[in-house]
């Protein structure tokens, strides 16, 4: 394992470690204050303690080789876990909305000095773990899940201190709840932000920074390619990208086919930065010559 994969998993463990903690000392003061939105800020918290966790398992399982069975790898269990992060997010939101609304028919006074020391604790917390983390996560999305969900955690603790705050000098309880809501909106919000990254990945719908249509032009204007179609363009990870493609040829380049194949592989990379393609050539070309194949039935079209 590489020095680089050995500080990742190194930072994602003191991530947890710092995130239980603060979790732990969230629900203890939000239990002896009476405050919800403290409550609030520590089931999030636990949320992040879970969802670093299930990051870290799944950095190392992402580091696995391809085997027989799995022939592309494990890379993409990241992008599951990332899913499952962004499931827990939006299904501790809808409890704090539940939770809120409970609130408003049944106000309590909260020790708001209490209240203020422990979200302060937890926002230092925070920020170390996020800076902890920030590196990592402009590098994968598995791990930009779980700092989504410390960097929006560090924004519900601010919103404690407020609500805090607002108490100590006005004695206005409902806005502890109003916060809450405030936090809850927020993470179902940002979880659909997240979710429209993931979701096509796993639908292998063609990157939104590619045009197959313009792939295809690129390809035709070589020489020796008569045709292309049936283009399927899709990503395992974020950064792995795959294609495929039949390519027409005259029969008379048939010696030529190397070399046509190394000029469009050679496009491929240096134009649109895909590296893993699966060229297949024919001298007579399919009936169906539209870019995406129109007709295929399910089992019956063949590669």
């Amino acid at each position: 394992m590489s020095l680089d994969y050995t500080h990742t998993i190194r930072r994602l463990n003191l991530s947890v470690a710092f995130n239980f903690l603060i979790t732990l000392a969230e629900f203890i003061g939000g239990i002896l204050t009476g405050s919800l939105s403290l409550l609030a800020d520590a089931l999030h918290n636990l949320t992040d303690t879970f969802s670093i966790f299930i990051s870290l398992i799944a950095y190392k399982i992402s580091l696995r080789a391809p085997d027989t069975v799995y022939t592309y790898g494990y890379r993409r269990v990241g992008i599951l876990a990332g899913l499952l992060n962004l499931g827990l997010l939006f299904g501790i939101s809808l409890f704090l909305l539940k939770e809120g609304i409970s609130r408003l028919f049944h106000p309590q006074v909260v020790d708001t000095k209490l209240m203020l020391i422990i979200a302060c604790i937890g926002l230092i917390a925070n920020i170390l773990s996020g800076l902890l983390l920030f590196k990592d996560a402009q590098k994968s999305l598995n791990i930009k899940a779980a700092f989504f969900h410390i960097l929006a955690d560090a924004f519900s603790s601010i919103g404690v201190i407020l609500a805090g705050v607002t108490i100590y000098f006005t004695h206005f309880y409902a806005i502890d709840t109003i916060f809450c809501f405030i936090i809850a909106a927020y993470l179902i919000y940002a979880s659909v932000g997240m979710a429209r990254q993931i979701l096509p990945i796993l639908m292998q719908s063609v990157p939104s920074e590619y045009d197959l249509k313009k792939i295809a032009k690129a390809i035709e204007e070589l020489e020796g390619v008569e045709d292309i179609h049936h283009l399927h363009l899709w990503a395992l990870d974020e950064y792995e990208r795959y294609f495929e493609c039949h390519v027409e040829i005259k029969e008379e380049n048939l010696d030529r086919l190397e070399e046509i194949k190394r000029l469009i592989k050679e496009v491929l990379s240096k134009q649109f930065g895909i590296y893993h393609s699966t060229l297949e050539f024919e001298v007579k070309g399919c009936e169906d010559k539209s870019i995406v194949n129109k007709h295929q039935k399910l089992r019956r079209h063949y590669h």
